[in-house]
């Protein structure tokens, strides 16, 4: 993404949310470059450097929620996730459903729960923390 921003000289720059940029400045997440053009205007370009992404999600706690000990026994499995603390751990459904498949045949529920999980479209990620 280019943004050109020209204004007259006697006025500060600012970007396209109205934040004032100095040349030579940069706010996160843009690069700046650019120069000066005619003797009343001044330019500068901005280049986004990082991407947004988005992704789905479902919470752990509705899909566990009647399938405590599933739960417990995966979390107590020292699985290959790191969680706690965190606003949002997401992990793939291939890879949880790895995880589940792990765990001892005496835990109740675990064929339901990979049943489950199963029906999830593979782009859609696990909340660990919710």
């Amino acid at each position: 993404m280019r943004n050109r921003l020209l204004t007259p000289s006697s006025k500060p720059l600012a970007d396209e949310c109205g934040h004032r940029i100095k040349p030579g400045h940069h706010r996160p997440g843009f690069f700046v470059g650019g120069g000066f053009s005619n003797s009343t205007q001044k330019h500068i370009t901005l280049e986004k450097v990082m991407t947004v992404h988005t992704a789905k999600f479902v919470k752990a706690s509705e899909v566990f929620a009647n399938h405590r000990p599933v739960w417990d026994a995966f979390s107590e499995s020292d699985p290959d996730f790191s969680w706690g603390n965190n606003n949002r751990t997401l992990a793939s459904r291939d890879g949880l459903i790895s995880a589940l498949e792990g765990l001892d045949d005496d835990v109740p529920g675990v064929k339901v729960m990979i049943d489950l999980l199963s029906t999830l479209d593979d782009e859609t990620y696990i909340d660990l923390e919710n």
